[in-house]
């Protein structure tokens, strides 16, 4: 296939790259050279896409441009696809600081930048940290402002990246726990986080009830105002607690048929907590943890269940762990889901 190449230097200004991106018509690959240092455009041919792309390479003479089978501008300048892993969180993208070395600030930078239109800021995650399990973020790119909007299942959640914990890949598998729920259920969300999974909840729960915790304050903040901003989708009445998980007993009444555990370092810890909270006849949990397998997750569970056996009224089944992430190499985020019932 005949293609039409733009051969950018990496230390091409962002403003020019936007400009680009911008203007241009979509259809075009970034590409990166490791030998040559570049970032490569490709469109297909055509004498009016030319006629344009000539245009904007007036612009900066270090620009060039070539018109040639796609196979042999491979070979030539050496090019592989520009694909950087990376986590979109409305006009925020984060990037981690293995893959920021990997290839390096500019071709990240770039590469971004040519790919997502609505890109604002970038940053680089150095590592999660805290109770609150919230990112170390270094400024990349753009303006420092952590504060973005973002869709999820025709819902807008309002978050702060640098102070909230917040992870839109987990969407599909809050779509999962949504269906798994019933009309009349009473659910409790022990570490809420952005709140997206309480959002999502209160739009089918017509005849239940959602409390949702965290420990973080920036948190509560945060989902008071996505729940105002949806108001008119909301169906299910929310009650947001600002609490370490180990006082809920103390609070609460156990009357909770889900309760969802999502902090996968520390859900284990506080098992024996959630279990007092279970509605005495019958109670589901979804406890994520932190594994290498399904069955190392499923017999460490079970474990800790055969240890509070004197302190319970239930009987508890375990059902096979469901694989929600990879975490880190050879370890993976699963979740352990336990059906209990009134002991007989």
């Amino acid at each position: 296939m005949k293609v039409i190449a733009l051969l950018l230097p990496l230390h091409v200004t962002l403003n020019y790259l936007n400009t680009i991106r911008s203007s241009i018509p979509r259809g075009y690959e970034p590409y990166y050279s490791q030998s040559q240092r570049l970032i490569c455009l490709v469109w297909k041919h055509s004498y009016k896409t030319l006629n344009a792309i000539k245009e904007f390479a007036k612009r900066l003479p270090e620009a060039h441009i070539v018109t040639s089978d796609i196979r042999r501008l491979k070979s030539t300048y050496e090019l592989e696809k520009c694909h950087v892993p990376c986590t979109i969180v409305g006009n925020v993208v984060i990037v981690s600081s293995k893959t920021l070395s990997n290839l390096g600030g500019d071709v990240v930078k770039a590469c971004l930048a040519l790919t997502y239109r609505r890109l604002r800021t970038i940053y680089v995650k150095e590592l999660t940290e805290g109770q609150y399990r919230v990112a170390k973020l270094q400024l990349l790119y753009g303006v420092d402002e952590s504060t973005t909007t973002y869709r999820e299942h025709g819902l807008t959640i309002i978050c702060d990246v640098k102070r909230v914990y917040v992870n839109p890949r987990l969407s599909t598998e809050r779509l999962r726990v949504l269906r798994s729920c019933t009309n009349d259920d009473r659910v409790l969300d022990m570490f809420a986080g952005s709140g997206a999974l309480t959002l999502l909840l209160s739009t089918k729960l017509t005849q239940g009830i959602i409390v949702s915790n965290d420990l973080n304050q920036s948190s509560i903040h945060y989902i008071l105002k996505s729940l105002a901003y949806n108001a008119r989708m909301l169906k299910a009445p929310v009650i947001l607690l600002n609490l370490d998980a180990k006082q809920l007993p103390g609070v609460l009444k156990p009357i909770f048929t889900v309760i969802i555990m999502d902090c996968p370092h520390e859900s284990l810890r506080y098992l024996l907590h959630a279990f007092r909270l279970c509605e005495p006849d019958y109670c589901t949990l979804h406890v994520y943890v932190v594994g290498c397998s399904q069955d190392k997750v499923a017999n460490t569970v079970k474990h800790l269940i055969n240890e509070f056996k004197e302190f319970m009224n239930h009987s508890c089944r375990v059902e096979e762990p469901i694989r929600v992430l990879d975490y880190a190499p050879r370890k993976y985020i699963y979740r352990a889901t336990i059906t209990c019932k009134r002991l007989q």
